[in-house]
């Protein structure tokens, strides 16, 4: 079931623009130094990064030379493949800080199943009632969010989110919960059904944000932090490829790699570090991993005190 194996190939640039925006510069930024690597799950075809816990140990996806899906764990320079029993598609999507990892299957039925893993082993933790379930991230104390649908993933599918036994489900269709904090704020996207346009957004007390690339019909936001920085894509107006976004308060900056087609951050962790997936000039996709040299910015210093 598991098999380690040692990084094959990485390689680090330093890239400030990173965090710069239409001339609004996070207040990190100018405080920071950030490293690419790429993150190839060994001989395999493709390979996506999803989640990202405050150790730094990265969770996702491989495709291996057969076309077949498999989770993976990278820890510690280590790569561990993960698939539950019996599955014939693994995506592994959320880790935290106690390493306990969320994601999703595909069994003999043909549907997606959500599974924990924990110390004890693999939990599987689909919703009942629907043929597919989803579960994105979850947080250090141990509730996940995700989405579930029959069918089709429009009407019948709703983000949701699991604190022990209870099951919160979001009214808005066509939804999916992708982020949680330890304060309980969620970050995802819906599709609205009357205009088609998908739009990102961020639940806080009670309140809903709407997040929106100006310009672009399709934002999704994958993943939030303690910080209040979130990460997704947005579908580029003009070329009509997926880039990637960073966000805190109103403001976005581009996570687009050197020389990339297209570029998806799905994670971010407390201190900033940012997982994602990128297509090379070859169509071959790959992870990556965006490290922040400082931890916090000043205003994230500010709301500690």
């Amino acid at each position: 079931m598991f098999s380690g194996r040692k990084i094959t190939r990485s390689y680090r640039l330093f890239f400030a623009a990173l965090l710069l925006f239409a001339g609004a510069t996070f207040a990190s930024a100018a405080r920071a130094s950030v490293a690419l690597s790429t993150l190839d799950f060994p001989s395999a075809k493709a390979t996506v990064a999803y989640g990202i816990n405050a150790n730094g140990d990265v969770v996702g996806t491989y495709v291996d030379q057969n076309g077949t899906n498999h989770g993976f764990l990278l820890t510690a320079g280590q790569y561990v493949s993960i698939d539950p029993p019996g599955s014939l598609f693994t995506e592994a999507r959320g880790i935290n800080a106690n390493g306990n990892i969320v994601g999703d299957y595909i069994g003999n039925d043909g549907n997606l199943h959500g599974f924990f893993l924990g110390p004890d082993g693999f939990k599987d933790i689909s919703v009942s009632g629907h043929l597919n379930t989803i579960p994105v991230k979850i947080s250090s104390e141990g509730v996940i969010v995700g989405c579930y649908h029959d069918t089709d993933t429009m009407g019948t599918m709703h983000g949701w989110v699991r604190n022990e036994d209870s099951l919160n489900v979001y009214p808005t269709p066509a939804s999916m919960n992708n982020g949680i904090t330890p304060r309980g704020e969620v970050a995802g996207f819906f599709t609205d059904l009357m205009t088609m346009q998908t739009h990102g957004y961020i639940l806080s007390n009670g309140t809903t944000t709407q997040v929106d690339f100006p310009g672009s019909t399709a934002t999704r936001v994958w993943d939030l932090n303690p910080h209040g920085e979130a990460v997704g894509s947005y579908l580029d107006p003009t070329t009509h490829v997926l880039r990637g976004f960073k966000y805190r308060k109103g403001l976005f900056a581009p996570v687009d790699l050197p020389s990339a087609k297209s570029t998806r951050p799905f994670g971010i962790n407390p201190e900033g570090d940012i997982v994602g997936a990128f297509v090379d000039q070859n169509g071959k996709t790959h992870g990556f991993l965006v490290s922040r040299g400082e931890q916090k910015s000043d205003d994230d210093e500010r709301e500690d005190e």
